[in-house]
């Protein structure tokens, strides 16, 4: 009986100094704020890397824009030989969110009085400009090399991918040259990056 009278005296007088406040109430610790990453010499803060890669088309993709043309196309080089200036055209599929920084095509140019040219461009699927085509980039030959030659431009328009309001493809202007075999085009390549902070999620 002791000591069950003991234990309760014990259990008031410390809930009666609980109650008063005598006891120091416990202190939360302080958060630190996170650590800034440190800047390189001179100020600059890193940026995230950078993804790039390419998309290339061959000669194969590209058939005539009109039925009437005469040309020929075995796969590795296309050829006009129509009796005037001859487009083709082929489809182009690339990466959503993606940003173009160059457009490459080969060809072989020497051909006395005119240029070859490849053209991308995009045409918009909504908004105030649906279905206009824009060109983006244009890669035009010089009339110098008989060998195959990459013609590049790093002048691109409307550079983001952004799939959900445009549609891409190639677009390829061939002088005449009756079949002399004087112009070739060989393929397009496009050249693209991503930061990598903002890398497309990749479903299986």
């Amino acid at each position: 009986m002791k000591s069950n009278r003991l234990t309760n005296i014990l259990l008031v007088a410390v809930l009666a100094v609980l109650l008063s406040g005598r006891l120091p109430a416990a202190s939360p610790m302080p958060v630190q704020p996170a650590a800034a990453a440190p800047a390189a010499p001179g100020g600059y803060t890193p940026q995230a890397p950078i993804i790039s890669g390419y998309v290339s088309v061959p000669a194969a993709a590209f058939h005539p824009a009109f039925n009437s043309e005469v040309y020929a196309n075995y796969g590795n080089y296309l050829s006009s030989g129509s009796p005037t200036d001859s487009v083709y055209v082929a489809a182009l599929s690339l990466p959503d969110g993606a940003t173009i920084d160059g457009l490459d095509c080969l060809m072989e140019d020497y051909y006395p009085t005119d240029n070859a040219a490849c053209d991308l461009w995009n045409v918009a699927l909504s908004g105030p400009d649906i279905a206009e085509n824009t060109i983006m980039g244009t890669a035009t030959t010089n009339h110098s090399t008989s060998i195959p030659t990459l013609y590049s431009t790093t002048s691109i328009i409307d550079a983001q991918v952004d799939n959900s309001q445009h549609v891409y493809y190639f677009k390829l202007y061939l002088p005449y040259d009756d079949m002399d075999h004087q112009i070739y085009f060989l393929g397009a390549r496009i050249h693209y990056y991503y930061n990598a902070v903002y890398l497309p999620s990749v479903s299986k």
